[in-house]
């Protein structure tokens, strides 16, 4: 049971470390640029292992530099530099050592760990990670490793691929920038409200897929993703509505939770490998933080981000469209 163990803490450490790191250059009062760089930092990190893997020794040397900026950082300033760097070496440690773990836990528990790190999030800052990094050093000293060599993987991109790597572009353009939003409306400015609205956005993500059972995956993804557009739309719309925000992010689960479709429709096409399926996640990940910069250095309005997520899932569900009917592969699931 020890691998299933240090995967679920590890999930637990990811969602904390994430969302800690955009509180904590909250709570420094950075620039929003700089808030949402530092979630970007966090996922230039999660390019470990896909595309990017590394052996042991870069994985615990990752955890150390991780370690030794943050303290750094500590017994010094709060410079933003350092900061960025430390939360990049410390999201590859994070995922390099999650990868090697057996995954032999459902996705609902993984999730389930994932948010409940968003949890302690408001207690996971700078201090919480020098010490965080120390321990994935050990873990990574002593655990049973499955490879020893560093590699770059070619995972195919396909038509479907888009698909998934659009979507994850809505999410994160502006994920980072709602955790902004969420304080905002929060009065007492407390990181602990802003953490539980987070989590109640992410479940609802989560719980959606438990509802629907049926095996019409290409109506749920066009009604989910349909849903969702009005919802990003209006809470652009109605940005400086705090109380809306709030209901509105908690209200994009229901959409964006359809995502698990895609996963569905490629097990009746066989597109894609799993491997090709979370190099398209982590892809979207990054250029959807890149995208949503770019768009509010643009337009210095957060406003602007959103309608891009907004737009962002309207695409992806019109890819979706275009990829059923140029298939040829019609099965039971993929209705």
């Amino acid at each position: 049971m020890i691998n299933p163990i240090i995967f679920l803490f590890l999930s637990l450490i990811s969602g904390a470390v994430e969302l800690g790191g955009i509180l904590y250059a909250i709570e420094q009062q950075f620039t929003i640029f700089q808030i949402v760089s530092i979630g970007l930092a966090y996922q230039l990190g999660n390019l470990i292992p896909n595309p990017i893997r590394l052996n042991r020794a870069l994985t615990i040397l990752s955890a150390v530099a991780a370690a030794c900026i943050f303290f750094y950082v500590l017994n010094t300033t709060n410079s933003f530099g350092l900061i960025f760097t430390g939360y990049i070496f410390m999201a590859m440690a994070i995922q390099s050592l999650r990868s090697i773990q057996k995954e032999n836990v459902s996705t609902t528990v993984k999730r389930t760990f994932r948010i409940l790190g968003f949890l302690l999030a408001p207690f996971a800052g700078v201090a919480f990670s020098a010490g965080v990094a120390i321990i994935l050093a050990l873990i990574g000293l002593f655990v049973k490793w499955t490879f020893e060599s560093f590699r770059i993987m070619r995972p195919r991109v396909r038509f479907l691929s888009w698909v998934m790597i659009i979507h994850q572009i809505h999410y994160f353009s502006y994920s980072y920038f709602v955790i902004i939003l969420l304080w905002q409306a929060t009065p007492w400015a407390s990181s602990f409200w802003v953490g539980i609205f987070f989590v109640l956005g992410w479940i609802t993500y989560t719980g959606i897929s438990h509802f629907l059972k049926k095996e019409h995956y290409f109506k749920y993804f066009i009604i989910g993703h349909s849903f969702l557009t009005i919802v990003l739309l209006l809470m652009a719309w109605q940005i400086d509505n705090g109380l809306l925000v709030i209901i509105l992010w908690i209200a994009t689960g229901f959409g964006g939770g359809t995502v698990f479709c895609i996963g569905k429709i490629n097990s009746k096409t066989q597109a894609l490998s799993k491997q090709d399926i979370v190099f398209s996640e982590n892809i979207g990940h990054v250029v959807g933080v890149l995208a949503g910069m770019l768009i509010y250095q643009l337009t210095n309005s957060v406003s602007s981000v959103i309608y891009l997520a907004g737009l962002s899932a309207a695409l992806a569900m019109l890819l979706m469209v275009v990829y059923k009917l140029t298939t040829n592969k019609v099965e039971s699931g993929w209705q």
